[in-house]
């Protein structure tokens, strides 16, 4: 289950920007969940490409709130 959340949040995670410019709704995934164990490989070479990603500036993940939410309530089950 835990590597489906996981799987779901990299599938989720589309950009990588400071957090003066998130949409509204948006949030990072860590900031409401601080022990979440993450693995963003869009950031890094551990991907089906073997290098970096262009555009993955950062290994952030950003989340709607609802999803992020409904997320937290999964790891508290």
């Amino acid at each position: 289950m835990r590597s489906k959340i996981i799987n779901c949040i990299l599938f989720l995670t589309l950009f990588s920007v400071s957090a003066s410019e998130l949409p509204e709704g948006f949030v990072y995934v860590e900031e409401i969940i601080p022990d979440i164990i993450l693995d963003m490989r869009y950031h890094g070479s551990n991907n089906f490409v073997g290098e970096s990603i262009n555009g993955y500036n950062d290994s952030k993940c950003i989340l709607t709130i609802d999803a992020v939410n409904k997320l937290k309530n999964v790891q508290n089950e």
